[in-house]
């Protein structure tokens, strides 16, 4: 499942891809930013895209793994909640973890997580998709999406 095999990959390409100071994108190696960067992009590759979305995103997963995923996405999306009520981005301004967990987070209504019950998540969730890269980046993956359930039903 394409989900899953981009989780492992994306901790360690998005650090490679902010590599370059004038993005603006990652703090700078050996820092304290640096290190919670990685904390985050580890957080939001266990805890969100395998633990939560690989079984909902899954079409041959029971429903019992579904139901199961949707209980633990509660207590993370809790942990994004608590930091995003004080925090308007992962660090102190977007970076690679936020273009991650915006991606991970643009999969909940296929998975059927409803953002209602952690507000601080919604608002950052609307916000950062009206941002015009993250834009462009959802549209070009949904109409990918839409490519690869194509192709299957036509197998």
């Amino acid at each position: 499942m394409f989900v899953a095999e981009c989780a492992i990959e994306a901790r360690a390409i998005l650090p490679y891809v902010a590599r370059y100071p004038a993005a603006r994108l990652a703090p700078a190696a050996g820092t304290a930013q640096r290190a919670q960067l990685q904390q985050w992009l580890g957080f939001i590759s266990t805890e969100l895209h395998n633990a939560v979305f690989v079984p909902l995103l899954d079409a041959r997963a029971p429903e019992d793994v579904k139901h199961y995923a949707r209980d633990k996405a509660a207590l993370r999306l809790g942990v994004l909640q608590d930091h995003l009520a004080q925090n308007e981005y992962l660090l102190d301004g977007f970076s690679v973890g936020d273009a991650y967990l915006v991606t991970v987070l643009n999969w909940a209504s296929y998975g059927g997580i409803d953002f209602s019950q952690w507000p601080a998540v919604a608002a950052y969730y609307k916000r950062l998709m009206q941002r015009p890269s993250v834009a462009k980046a959802a549209a070009e993956e949904i109409a990918l999406y839409q490519e690869e359930v194509a192709r299957r039903a036509k197998s």
